[in-house]
């Protein structure tokens, strides 16, 4: 949502935008249970449009959940 409003500040004006993005984060560690060591992670973020089709962002969304497993090779002891 934005909004855009308007204020004099003596003999000038000043004018202010504001918008709120939605970012999302994922994190995904793996842990081995014998050592309970971590052996991988992987992360991805997305930005996504509230005022977009719901379908796009929702294939935004799976594309962004698939990218952390993409390199997934965790190192062999």
């Amino acid at each position: 949502m934005g909004c855009l409003g308007h204020t004099s500040l003596g003999s000038g004006q000043a004018s202010w935008t504001s918008s709120t993005i939605a970012v999302g984060t994922l994190v995904l560690d793996m842990y081995d249970p014998g050592t309970k060591q971590l052996v991988w992670t992987g992360r991805a973020t997305k930005t996504i449009d509230p005022s977009s089709n719901h379908e796009k962002n929702m294939k935004n969304l799976d594309k962004a959940i698939a990218k952390p497993l993409k390199n997934y090779r965790p190192e062999q002891k």
